[in-house]
């Protein structure tokens, strides 16, 4: 069910409307190589200006605001690199030479031409707007221009998302290694890179877990990206409908699925 029925359906059809979990994440990324995104203050006062529990609430249906890029499964636990503060959000921009708003360079955040999309992004532009007193412009593309942007690092600011390939966390932490081709932020980090490495050698499952999570707040914590929510699939399940499960990477094997009567 697309996001904005679901206010509607929870009013109208509580007993049918299904939200389950779904691994994935909707972030921005930042252009780590153009001023003054090229400043960890600054990244960092833009993410912690996102308030996105509202966002969640009021505009990204079913989803829960992200505190971090992977969401939590298994045994995983996400680093909590992600929160909303606009009290030290504006005092990182002060720090980082902006007192005088006016001279806060002008930037865009760049999206794909999509209603939902814009939206959210104009919601992260008034909280922008109201926490941190910055204007940000949106730019819409279609979508081959819109990745050859972002693919050339065109942009200052992109929005995007990012849906598991497999059940593990190197699924979201992999892309940020220097020179992957999903990167595209120019940001790289030698400890990044050795916490990934030590985790791959590591036997034990708890313990590459762990170093896993180490790396996470390595990302986090330079904020080459915001993390904003965490995806999940909002449908409609008909009471006939046997065999459903909720799945994480929303793979069902239909062949278990069967159909029953159901009384009136």
């Amino acid at each position: 069910a697309p996001g904005e029925m679901v206010p509607m359906l929870k009013e109208d059809h509580p007993d049918l409307l299904k939200q389950d979990p779904y691994v994935g994440t909707v972030f921005l990324r930042f252009n780590t190589e153009v001023e003054p995104l090229n400043n960890p203050k600054v990244r960092a006062a833009l993410s912690l200006a996102i308030d996105r529990q509202r966002l969640t609430e009021n505009l990204i249906y079913g989803h829960r605001p992200a505190s971090g890029i992977t969401p939590p499964f298994g045994d995983y636990k996400t680093p909590k690199g992600v929160s909303f503060d606009p009290k030290r959000a504006a005092q990182l921009l002060d720090e980082a030479g902006f007192t005088d708003r006016s001279s806060f360079p002008s930037i865009k955040i760049l999206t794909a031409s999509r209603e939902s999309s814009r939206t959210i992004c104009e919601a992260v532009q008034a909280m922008w707007k109201k926490h941190l007193g910055i204007t940000v412009s949106i730019e819409n593309r279609e979508w081959s221009s819109y990745i050859s942007s972002v693919q050339n690092k065109d942009y200052h600011i992109s929005f995007g998302g990012w849906i598991g390939d497999y059940l593990d966390p190197t699924t979201f932490l992999y892309m940020w290694q220097k020179d992957d081709g999903n990167n595209n932020t120019g940001w790289s980090s030698e400890k990044f890179a050795e916490l990934l490495d030590a985790a791959a050698a590591q036997a034990d499952p708890q313990a590459r877990l762990s170093t896993l999570a180490e790396a996470e707040s390595v990302l986090l914590n330079d904020h080459p990206i915001a993390p904003i929510s965490w995806y999940a699939r909002n449908y409609l399940l008909h009471p006939s409908v046997k065999g459903w499960s909720p799945l994480l990477l929303d793979n069902h094997p239909y062949k278990d699925i069967r159909l029953e009567s159901v009384e009136d």
